[in-house]
Formats: C-alpha cells, structure tokens, sequence
C-alpha cells in the first residue's frame, strides 16, 4: 500500500485532534452555563444517554474528517489497467501561388502573409500529420504527409510562383492533386482528413464543383483561407525573384489589377465556412475549426499502474456522516428533552440563535455528505483530479517512464500540458517529466527546451535548482557548452553545495577553452552551395545532397553549411517513403 500525496496523512493528524478539541470545548461550554442557571440540576442533566449519544455523533463526524484526509492522500493498493491514447488527424494545406499572390494589398504581400498563417496553423497542429500543395495553372505536390515541422517550413519557404510554368488559378487540378496525397499517405483510409485552401479566390480554370464533390465523398472536410482586400492592387512583375514594375495589358497599357474573390472559395467551403485574411490574423479560427473535427486513434495501449482506492475511505466517511444524521433525528430518551440551545451546542462554534434551520433549508451535515457522494460517485481517478488538471495524465506518464515506454510518456506529457488552467506546481512536474521522456530517447536537445520550461513554474529553490542542472546536463548531451555553462550556473546560484552541478559546470568550460572554430566558406564553397541552391528551387533535392556531400569530400570548409546539408537530408528521407506511384 501507498499513498499519491502522503503528506496529507499529516494534515489528518493535526485535524483530528483539533475537530476533537473542538468538541470537548462546545461540550464544556454547554455544563458551565447549565451549571450558572441550574446550579446543582446540573449535574442530572449532563449524563445518560442522551450525552453519550452526543459523543458518539462526535466521534463519527471526528472520524470521518480522519477518513476525508486518508482519501485525500490517495492511497494505492494493487494495480489497475489504464489506457494510453494519441489521437491524430492528416491536414493538407493547398497554397496558390499564382502571379496575383505577389499583390501587396496585404502586408507584405498575399503570399508571404498566406505563409506566415500557414505556419501558425502548423505550430499548432502537434500530433497530426501534415502537408503542402502549390497550385496555379498546374498543382504538384510540394511535401508529402509528415510531422517533421521542419521539413515542411522548408518547403513552405520554398514556395514561389516561379516554380509553376502554367500561370492562372485552377482549383479543380489542386484539389485532385490532394485527392491522389491522401489516398497515397494513408493506405487504410481510417484517418480523418481536411483540406485548407489559401487563395486569392481567382478561379480561371472552372470544374471546381466535381472536384470538390469528389473530395467529400471520400470523407475530406474542405475549409478555405481568403487572402486579400476588396480594394485589391496591381499585380507586381517580378522578374528572377526581384520586382522591375506592375503587369500591364498589352492592349490597354494600363496595370493589371486583381481584387480578392470570394465566390470560388465560398463555394469550395461550403458549411465549413470561409476564413478571410485582410488587415487581421486567422489562423486562430481555423485551429478552432480544425480542432472541432473527429481525429482517430493512431496509438493505443495499455498498461499496468498502481490502482487508486480512494473510494474506500471515501464511502467509510460517507456511512459516518449518514450514522450522524441518523443519530442526530432519533427523538430524545423518554425524559430527557433538549432545549434548542442545548442542540446548537452540538457542533463548535454555533450560536444557539441559529440552532433551528429554516424550514426547507439543509442541515449542516447533509452538505458534506452530498459532496462525498459525488466524489465518490464521480467516477475520476482521483478526488483531487479535478482540482488539478493535467495531473492524470503526468501518473499516467509517469507509469510508462516506469515501463520503458519513453514515446508513450512524452505523449501523456505533453497531452497534460495541454489541458487548461493547469497549476504551476503540476505543469512544472510535467515540463519536467517531459524533458526525462526525451532524455530517454536521447534526445537531448529536446530535454533540455523542456528542463528549462519546468523552471519559471517551480517555486521551491531546490526543484528549481534540480530542473536548472538537469537543463544544464542535458545541453552537455547535446554538445552545446555554452548553453550548458549557463544553465548549470543557475543551479549552482540556487544550490551551491552540488558537486555534481559543479563537475559538469567544469566539464563545460573545457569544451569552451578551446572550441572548434567554424570554417570559413572558400570561394568553391560559396559555388558548391549556389548550385545546390539552383538544385533546390527545381526541387531536385537528392542531387542537392549529392552536390553538397561531394564539394564537402573536396573541401572542407563546405562544413559551414552543415546546417543546410542536415536539412536536405531529411527531405530526402521524406521523399524516399513517398510510393513511387504518389503525384
């Protein structure tokens, strides 16, 4: 047996003895002022039965206070099954990159703020998997389905209307690209699917409405992202990426213009609504809307945990009080009538004024033991759950952290600081039991983000200092010195007495004597890495890599751009698990 707050059992012990107190004080009260009035009576009218009935409605409400404090400590006994679940969805986002998204009436332009809302969807979106369509006059598909969020910024930087040689807007061979994406990305068709749409609304091309149904049939909820303002600008001419002047028609001579169209968009949406960017940010309300969708479950598993068996002290508690109230409505023994001041100083502290209810009204037990009975029949894991959000879910991480399921954890982690209004002190516990999943994984760059998170949460300075070196450790891992100086500073500020803060503290300046400097790019560097660049924008990624491996085999100081190499390569990692037959 165990307990999941075993502090608590001391705050029974104190309040046992004090509500105790309390009622031996009310019952001495009560014979000093029939002593005053009665005088030597008294002392027949302060035994029998009816007193020692007194003290047996006492001793009830004084142990059900006690089994109150037990249950509030969450005692442990045996192991329960729990189940762990991560839910996702698959969202393909669909961005138009027609000549009339470089329009300025929206600042910076309509395309750069389309992405700049795109990435707020996608941060967002943790969990599900995600991808990225361009279309104009033609559509490809720019990212396959992935959750490295990185990977798909790149591609999403990358968008431009240089890359589609066919100019104007057909909506109907972007939405069949996205088709042919999710039937490739998802060989079961269990997952649910969205498509955003992030437009200008200009639709040249018609078919828009076969497309559209075609989709919906396949269960893919449609939403449309409008980009632009009803007053509308020239459509800049941009010539190798740099802008020479506006479109002008040929016969006219006058600038081309193009105003934002709703009807296309409104149209493709449908019930699910039109979002629109103008002066304004929306990418809150399409989370909302993406977070009202249905998500399947992706992982799913059990395991064993310590079962929680609050109840029991609960329901012990909840007959006692029944017995008081039982006890409390019997008549008085024949010959022994109570006075209503005599019956007020039953419980401390009660005026005798107030020693009849009004009618209708609740006795003063009967609301405890309402409260007890929805505790108990509650059905939470746990009657301080719904105080603590998040608290579920950091037992639940916990227990997988104990079984060696390290993925598992960091998902119950993160689903807990997902919940709202979670207190400091469990969302420190949480930050915290993140950055130990991650460490477990090895992926310390990560755990040491989520030590740090854990630190402006904690209030004790010792858990402070502990979350300061694990950050601080975990940096180390990670091959960052300097980070891990810093940090491990901190825990050595709060707790200077750690020899182990102060070992790896040492350990880190060492590294930062003497660092490697990085190399300067030389001039074939520079050309090694312009010719990937070219690589790239034409979407060869592999020969991109290849390019950059083989200068770095030549030239050493090609490392300078090891950064860009590591990027390339997982975007060739994601092009490989793409089936050859995907579009």
């Amino acid at each position: 047996m165990s307990f999941r707050s075993p502090f608590v059992l001391l705050l029974a012990a104190v309040l046992v003895p004090v509500a105790w107190a309390a009622f031996a004080y009310a019952a001495r009260r009560r014979t000093e002022a029939l002593t005053l009035f009665l005088g030597a009576r008294a002392g027949t009218m302060t035994t029998g039965p009816l007193v020692r009935r007194r003290r047996i409605r006492a001793a009830l409400l004084v142990g059900a206070v006690a089994l109150v404090a037990v249950a509030l400590a969450g005692p442990r006994i045996g192991t329960a099954l729990q189940e762990s679940r991560q839910e996702s969805l698959d969202l393909l986002i669909a961005l138009d990159v027609s000549a009339s998204m470089l329009a300025e009436d929206v600042a910076p332009s309509r395309l750069e703020r389309a992405k700049l809302e795109i990435e707020r969807v996608v941060e967002a979106r943790r969990g599900d998997r995600v991808g990225l369509v361009v279309f104009a006059g033609d559509a490809f598909l720019q990212c396959p389905l992935t959750t490295d969020r990185g990977a798909l910024r790149l591609f999403l930087d990358a968008a431009d209307p240089e890359q589609i040689s066919v100019q104007g807007t057909d909506f109907a061979r972007a939405l069949a690209v996205a088709d042919a994406a999710f039937k490739a990305g998802d060989d079961d068709q269990t997952r649910p699917r969205a498509l955003l749409v992030v437009s200008d609304g200009e639709d040249h091309e018609g078919g828009l409405a076969d497309a559209a149904d075609a989709l919906r049939e396949d269960g893919v909820e449609i939403l449309a992202l409008g980009v632009g303002t009803d007053e509308g600008a020239a459509v800049p001419d941009v010539r190798r990426g740099k802008v020479v002047g506006v479109r002008r028609d040929r016969q006219t001579g006058q600038s081309v213009m193009t105003r934002f169209e709703p009807g296309a968009l409104r149209d493709l949406a449908g019930r699910s609504g039109l979002f629109r960017v103008g002066r304004t940010p929306a990418a809150g309300a399409v989370n909302d809307a993406l977070a009202g969708l249905d998500r399947a479950v992706v992982a799913q598993d059990e395991f064993a945990a310590s079962a929680e068996r609050f109840q029991w002290p609960l329901a012990l508690a909840l007959l006692l009080l029944v017995l008081e109230r039982v006890l409390a409505s019997r008549p008085p023994p024949h010959g022994e009538e109570r006075s209503r001041a005599d019956e007020a100083s039953d419980e401390p502290g009660r005026d005798p004024a107030e020693a009849a209810p009004h009618a209708g009204s609740p006795t003063p037990s009967t609301v405890p033991v309402a409260v007890m009975a929805l505790l108990l029949l509650g059905g939470c894991s746990n009657p301080l759950d719904a105080l603590d959000p998040g608290a579920r879910q950091g037992r639940a991480g916990v227990a997988l952290l104990e079984a060696d399921d390290a993925v598992g954890a960091e998902a119950q982690f993160m689903a807990g600081l997902a919940q709202p209004e979670v207190p400091r002190t469990i969302r420190a516990r949480l930050w915290h039991g993140l950055g130990v999943a991650r460490a477990a994984q090895e992926r310390f760059a990560g755990a040491d983000s989520a030590f740090a998170e854990a630190l402006p949460f904690a209030d004790d300075p010792r858990q402070r200092a502990r979350y300061a070196y694990d950050a601080g450790t975990a940096a180390l891992r990670a091959d960052d010195p300097a980070r891990a100086d810093s940090l491990l500073r901190i825990a050595l500020l709060l707790d200077p007495t750690s020899a182990d803060a102060r070992r790896n503290q040492e350990i880190a300046r060492r590294l930062l004597q003497d660092p490697p400097e990085p190399p300067e790019p030389s001039d074939f560097a520079e050309q090694v890495k312009a010719r990937a660049d070219a690589l790239v924008a034409q979407r060869q990624y592999r020969e991109a890599l290849n390019v950059m491996e083989d200068g770095l085999a030549r030239d050493s100081s090609v490392a300078a751009y090891a950064d860009f190499t590591q990027r390339l390569g997982g975007v060739v990692q994601i092009e490989d698990s793409v089936p050859d037959n995907a579009p």
